[in-house]
């Protein structure tokens, strides 16, 4: 894909802005891979801002050959108090619907869910945290 192309998917609305534009340009040019982050709180259900809306700029990075990870942020919910505080309830709504919702959602709108690497906050925290202890012995 020609690399005006795939400045166009990125570009396109909803995006707001773009940090070192010419980055982007060398990581094409280079054949560099380029990875997306997004997070969401677990707050509830999934509305158009955070399905159709969101996972069509997820589903405009996937055509541009971009690999795209969703945290699904249980601590920070948890913190905020979404879902009533509880940890327990918010992992499981995270896992379960809040994720399907957000696969549905990008398949509406021509994207692919199985293209999409969903991590639950906390294991990401884990994971992390094991390195660390590791790295200190």
């Amino acid at each position: 894909m020609e690399i005006q192309t795939l400045l166009s998917l990125i570009k396109r609305t909803p995006t707001e802005e773009i940090l070192t534009e010419s980055r982007i340009v060398e990581y094409i040019t280079n054949g560099i891979p380029i990875k997306h982050y997004i997070g969401y709180e677990i707050s509830g259900y999934v509305h158009l801002g955070t399905g159709p809306l969101s996972m069509s700029k997820v589903s405009d990075f996937q055509k541009a050959g971009i690999n795209v990870t969703i945290f699904l942020a249980d601590y920070h919910s948890w913190i905020n108090r979404k879902l009533g505080g509880d940890l327990s309830i918010i992992r499981k709504v995270a896992g379960g619907y809040f994720k399907e919702a957000l696969k549905q959602s990008l398949k509406i709108v021509g994207g692919n869910p199985d293209k999409v690497k969903f991590v639950l906050g906390s294991e990401l925290y884990e994971k992390k945290k094991e390195l660390n202890i590791l790295k200190l012995f």
